[in-house]
């Protein structure tokens, strides 16, 4: 095991050792693949830790651990901390190495990432077109490491409303690793998910449950059944169903969902906000609002809490407990939730973003209620 190996290291070359530093490493990376992150994340540091104290260079070592780090950070959804520390190791990279490295590409990946996720949309957009860039030149069109680029950058557009856009870059990451890694491939799950995701968005729900069965299929033959990317596909394959109107097909996944992301995630982390939004979705379809309440304010509070008050994910779940709402006839506060999210939306979104289109639509249909 990677204990026994470590254990054997540490009587060998003493406490601190190079040689320590890489295997207290291999052991975070273990630690994080069963997702214990936050045991992944101590192991990550000291690592680092006795790397520097063992004489190391501020090298690639140093730069790949600051990345770890930061990928810990962002999957406890501390996003300033791991903004910071991605922007730490990229300095580095960008100092021994050439300018189109492929690890640097790879920095710059993980950066987009969490600049997206912030909601820096701008910044985020400049960070992976260069990483594409580079991608492209080196790897070429055909490398597995390309759909990664194209997931992020496909995510991003999703998140500004450009569908259409977002569509052709996530079937492009899903042809790049059928033919790369298999059609069985976990990995080409995960870019059925992002797929089933701008389907079930752009109102394609019988394709989006053909997409997210085959990705939940591909998920279960690969990872143990309560695993986060396993939740992530029940989320979207239950709003399909939803919409399809499956609704006792629909409410098991969501349950289900909900529960992976509340045990290995904890019951704050914001990656559980979009399966309290798929639960609250199919109490609202059945008319049961007493039940959908409290999910929709759970998450809300989970967002505004993670992301701050002005991040458009919060107009989102303000827009959604808006509607319920006003259902239920509670006007006041949904014309308060309401503004503050078109508010927030226009702002940070545009005037033509599709969220955007739909809080002004449903803050038009309260006036008229009104």
């Amino acid at each position: 095991s990677w204990t026994e190996a470590l254990r054997i290291r540490r009587r060998i070359f003493g406490p601190v050792h190079r040689d320590i530093a890489q295997s207290v490493n291999a052991l975070a990376v273990y630690q994080w693949q069963v997702e214990n992150f936050s045991e992944a994340g101590d192991l990550f540091q000291q690592s680092l830790d006795i790397y520097r104290e063992a004489g190391g260079e501020e090298d690639e070592f140093v730069a790949d651990r600051l990345g770890n780090l930061a990928l810990i950070r962002l999957e406890l959804g501390d996003y300033e901390a791991a903004r910071r520390l991605f922007e730490e190791g990229l300095a580095i990279k960008r100092r021994i190495l050439e300018p189109n490295h492929p690890n640097i590409a790879w920095s710059l990946n993980n950066l987009g990432q969490v600049l997206r996720k912030a909601a820096d949309y701008e910044a985020a957009e400049r960070v992976l077109e260069e990483c594409v860039d580079i991608e492209m030149e080196v790897l070429g069109p055909e490398n597995p490491r390309l759909a990664y680029i194209l997931t992020a950058l496909g995510t991003l557009r999703y998140e500004l409303g450009q569908y259409e856009a977002s569509e052709e870059l996530h079937r492009q990451a899903l042809a790049v690793r059928e033919g790369a890694l298999g059609t069985d491939h976990f990995e080409v799950a995960y870019s059925l998910n992002h797929l089933g995701m701008i389907l079930n968005a752009t109102g394609r729900f019988k394709e989006a449950r053909s997409v997210l069965d085959r990705a939940l299929r591909i998920l279960e033959e690969n990872f143990v059944p309560d695993h986060s990317e396993v939740g992530y596909v029940l989320t979207n394959l239950g709003i399909s169903l939803v919409h399809l109107g499956d609704l006792q097909a629909a409410g098991p996944l969501l349950e289900r969902a909900l529960a992976i992301h509340e045990e290995n995630l904890g019951s704050e982390h914001i990656e559980l906000a979009w399966a309290l939004e798929g639960l609250a979705t199919l109490h609202e379809a059945t008319e049961d609002f007493d039940r959908a309440v409290p999910l929709r304010e759970r998450s809300l509070s989970i967002r505004q809490t993670q992301l701050g008050d002005d991040h458009p994910f919060v107009g989102q779940s303000s827009t959604h407990l808006g509607i319920l709402l006003t259902k239920m006839g509670n006007f006041e506060r949904a014309d308060e939730l309401l503004t503050r999210a078109l508010d927030i939306e226009e702002a940070k979104l545009g005037t033509d973003h599709p969220e955007t289109v739909k809080t002004r639509a449903a803050l038009a249909a309260l006036s008229g209620i009104r």
